[in-house]
């Protein structure tokens, strides 16, 4: 299977290597918004925010997918990307805050999911 990765053109592999990485990373945030969101402001909020994270998490997968089919994948992957790096560095600078940084905080959360998610459906 290695051998196989080796012959790969240069650009995917290092396209698969990032989306890897880009996965780890949401992988082992994502799962503890529900306890930050918790301890921020309360259980409920919480609860509805994950909800319908995951409901538009579903729509956006099939945007995903038109978006890759219907425009160029490489122009569409590089505006994802760089709104993902956008995105984390919002998330590092409100993660501390409350009031409107912690909207902005959530808002930014909301788009990094939903954006990975419509990603992948169309590489």
């Amino acid at each position: 299977m290695l051998k196989k990765f080796f012959t790969l053109s240069a650009t995917l592999k290092s396209r698969l290597i990032a989306d890897f990485i880009l996965i780890i990373a949401s992988q082992a945030v994502l799962p503890f918004m529900a306890l930050y969101l918790t301890s921020k402001i309360n259980a409920i909020f919480a609860g509805v925010f994950l909800i319908i994270n995951i409901i538009v998490n579903f729509g956006m997968s099939f945007l995903g997918g038109y978006l890759g089919d219907n425009y160029n994948r490489k122009t569409v992957v590089n505006y994802v990307h760089f709104l993902y790096a956008i995105c984390l560095i919002v998330l590092s600078i409100t993660v501390t805050m409350d009031g409107i940084g912690l909207i902005i905080f959530c808002a930014s959360i909301f788009y990094f999911s939903n954006a990975l998610c419509s990603k992948f459906t169309y590489i």
